[in-house]
């Protein structure tokens, strides 16, 4: 099983951290969370990018990490999986995976499908304010138990270069 990496602007000592811990569980019961860090500065997706790219190399080998700084939550932008550096990385697509892939390039890009990944949660209906729960946790937890990205997402044929 790959170890699940979160990284959010969360708040380490809020309720949202353990929100995504528990929609882990019910796709992976068992999986290993790591909570890298779940400080960064609110909002602040050039900080998270930072971060992002800093610890990717140093990481498990074949982690998959949901990263989640998102002042757009609910808004119109995408959800991307990433293969990069051995790992799957999560995000929105707004600008966070930017210099983590300028460091270590990225091997495929795929578009998440929130109906694909609905069929993977064992949670109730979700709605468009908690991604971090209703879309990247279990779509990382999926991918953990050996899932395919393309039973999550769609492959972008303009790959990296189209990254917000």
């Amino acid at each position: 099983m790959r170890p699940i990496v979160l990284l959010t602007d969360f708040g380490a000592r809020g309720l949202y951290p353990g929100m995504m811990h528990a929609a882990i569980e019910g796709v992976s019961p068992g999986a290993r969370v790591i909570d890298l860090l779940h400080d960064v500065p609110p909002q602040d997706v050039v900080a998270g990018g930072f971060v992002l790219a800093m610890v990717l190399p140093f990481l498990p080998a074949h982690a998959v990490v949901a990263a989640v700084v998102d002042p757009g939550v609910g808004g119109a932008r995408a959800a991307v999986l990433v293969e990069t550096a051995g790992r799957f990385v999560l995000a929105p697509d707004n600008g966070l995976v930017r210099e983590a892939v300028e460091l270590h390039g990225a091997d495929a890009v795929w578009e998440i499908d929130r109906s694909r990944v609905a069929k993977q949660r064992a949670l109730p209906a979700s709605g468009r304010t908690f991604d971090g729960r209703d879309l990247f946790a279990p779509a990382a937890a999926a991918l953990a138990v050996g899932g395919e990205p393309s039973a999550l997402a769609r492959r972008r044929d303009d790959g990296a270069a189209a990254l917000a």
